[in-house]
């Protein structure tokens, strides 16, 4: 799980399902499938794009949680190598490292800012 920038919003992610909770009120405002084997988020600096490894599939999901409500799937990346389970985003939202049993991966993510 991780948080927005500004704090409030939280973001889990299950193995089947991400959710956003409103962190002031701890309601969940909605969810939506996240494939099999969801291990690790990362929030742009902006707060507006969500970042979900896939431990099943060897990708990147990339969600707009901009507004109210779900999250909406927008993007990902191809094969960023096995059990993907680490990320953090770069500070300028240019690039996204991950880490896991393929070594040290980087994705693009300027177009997620």
């Amino acid at each position: 799980m991780t948080v927005s920038p500004d704090g409030t919003r939280l973001y889990v992610a299950t193995a089947t399902e991400v959710s956003v909770i409103d962190t002031s009120t701890n309601v969940v405002l909605g969810g939506t499938p996240a494939g099999v084997g969801a291990t690790g988020l990362a929030v742009s600096p902006s707060g507006r794009y969500l970042f979900l490894s896939g431990d099943a599939d060897h990708a990147v999901h990339v969600y707009d949680v901009g507004g109210e409500g779900a999250p909406r799937e927008v993007g990902g990346s191809g094969d960023v190598g096995e059990a993907p389970d680490h990320l953090t985003m770069a500070p300028d939202g240019g690039h996204l490292y991950l880490s896991g049993h393929g070594g040290l991966t980087t994705v693009d993510t300027s177009r997620f800012r």
